[in-house]
């Protein structure tokens, strides 16, 4: 018989069982222990001698075959002794402390009624919430299991900050911006020959937006400027990155509330642009030295430790601001005769706001770590669905939203893993040509077949039920929706990177 060749899986590998700086790779089911070694020195570079399991059982090349398997873990060590076992990282965070059920059941809330929600999320939850000084942990409705610590969530802490619960993409986003093209004046096929062309770095011109000022974004918001970004940073700057970011071309489907959507200034017969995007390896640089250096612990916020953190922080939400205006220019500037005046004007960002950041609360010595979480406390917002799906923009309900932990669902949230989304969409749609066309009507074209399964609808929660939970426990208002554009306009795609997109216009969340 012959032999089969050797089938490629998807595995985590992590430093010294530190989940914080984990990748997930793809390898061969023949790999060996040489092979791994060199891809870990590729990918955190110095020597790496020693490859054990979560449980501390170190790896040989024999017991290597046995133990590669989808979605295992694998962890790496300079030598024998090193390797901590990465399961305790995951479930007895630094720094926790001795809760009482009761006391656990004051700190702990779920936003919850309708949508999916994970045991692996709420234990997650749970294990953030018996950290030193968590005063409140919030599950809000697209709570979903991160790398050890929750997606979805709102933890607020008293005189700690906690870096590694916001994690490396600080800033990331979303902004909706105004295109000033009717819906009537569209010309797909036209649009989609100009766009092809964006792929790779914005260039000097536009990379110099980072450090220019003034800069607001929208107007009225002053963005400070980023200045002395090595060329490594920025040339990244003004792209839209990896995974599930996106830039979605969208048109309005309804107005819920008339006297709010005034206040957003928007034409109902104009196309806009969303788009999700963050501060790039910028801000991975910022929490990888914070973390190099202490670990998941926490910084006392009078401490040089926070100080210095917060200060690299803040860059790094200017940076994603800028970046995500880039961004909007690029796309626009290819289908419009416009000039780079357009991005300082700002004039054309309606919403802008972070989901991933430390904000403090006013007047009280309090932190709130967003990640995967809206603002509750920062005006209206837009919460995107899944592919395909609606988009929504809120109201805050501003004398509730504190239960929430001052913040709100940033979107639909994963209901399974990448690695199950692929399985099972290979199943159902064994041609992945029946996942270009959603819905909703709109069309998807996206070279990484895989990525189309990855990204899937059926990857991620109704869109609906997380809105619905929000609606039941009064911490918004419905003020519009939004709707992605069909086939004979521009569209979306998910793209790991803006240069694998070829669509009529198509990177998507």
């Amino acid at each position: 018989m012959e032999k089969l060749p050797p089938a490629e899986i998807r595995i985590t590998i992590a430093p010294k069982g530190n989940m914080s700086k984990s990748k997930t790779i793809k390898v061969k089911t023949d790999t060996d222990l040489k092979g791994l070694f060199a891809v870990a020195k590729q990918k955190w570079k110095g020597k790496w001698n020693v490859c054990a399991l979560k449980d501390g059982t170190v790896l040989s090349d024999e017991t290597l075959k046995a133990a590669l398997r989808e979605d295992v873990t694998l962890v790496f060590s300079h030598a024998q002794g090193e390797v901590k076992p990465a399961s305790i990282e995951e479930t007895k965070l630094a720094m926790s402390e001795e809760v009482t059920k009761e006391e656990l059941k004051q700190r702990m809330r779920f936003i919850i009624s309708e949508t999916l929600l994970e045991e692996d999320s709420v234990q997650q939850l749970t294990n953030c919430a018996k950290l030193k000084g968590v005063v409140l942990a919030v599950g809000l409705p697209d709570l979903h299991p991160g790398k050890g610590y929750p997606i979805g969530s709102s933890i607020i802490t008293q005189g700690l900050i906690y870096p590694h619960l916001v994690g490396e993409d600080i800033g990331c986003g979303m902004s909706l911006v105004r295109t000033g093209i009717a819906a009537t004046k569209q010309k797909a096929e036209k649009w989609y020959k100009q766009l092809l062309g964006i792929e790779g770095r914005a260039g000097t011109e536009l990379e110099e937006f980072a450090a220019k000022a003034p800069f607001e974004w929208p107007k009225g918001r002053a963005v400070p400027p980023v200045e002395g970004l090595k060329d490594a940073v920025a040339a990244r700057f003004g792209t839209v990155g990896r995974g599930n970011h996106f830039v979605e071309i969208q048109e309005l489907f309804q107005v819920a509330n008339e006297e709010l959507f005034k206040q957003l200034n928007m034409d109902q017969n104009q196309i806009y642009m969303l788009i999700h995007s963050g501060s790039r390896n910028y801000g991975e640089k910022v929490y990888e030295a914070y973390t190099s250096k202490h670990g998941t612990k926490p910084a006392d916020i009078s401490s040089p430790e926070a100080a210095e953190y917060l200060a690299e922080h803040n860059k790094a939400l200017a940076y994603a601001r800028r970046s995500r205006a880039v961004i909007a220019y690029r796309i626009l500037s290819q289908i419009e005769n416009i000039d780079t005046s357009w991005i300082t004007e700002g004039s054309s960002c309606v919403i802008d706001t972070c989901h991933n950041y430390i904000e403090q609360l006013q007047a009280k010595n309090q932190f709130v770590h967003r990640k995967g979480a809206a603002p509750g406390n920062a005006g209206m917002i837009i919460i995107p669905g899944s592919r395909g799906a609606y988009s929504y923009i809120v109201k805050p309900v501003e004398e509730n939203i504190a239960i929430s932990g001052y913040s709100l669902a940033h979107g639909a949230g994963r209901a399974m893993k990448r690695s199950k989304a692929l399985a099972k969409g290979k199943t159902i749609y064994p041609n992945s040509n029946l996942l270009i066309k959603t819905e909703l009507g709109s069309l998807v074209i996206c070279e990484n077949k895989e990525l189309l399964y990855e990204e899937a609808p059926l990857a991620y929660k109704n869109i609906n039920m997380v809105i619905e939970d929000l609606l039941r426990h009064k911490l918004i208002e419905v003020v519009a929706v939004m709707k992605p554009m069909y086939l004979s306009l521009i569209h979306i795609c998910r793209c790991r990177r803006i240069e694998r997109c070829r669509s009529r216009w198509s990177p998507y969340h």
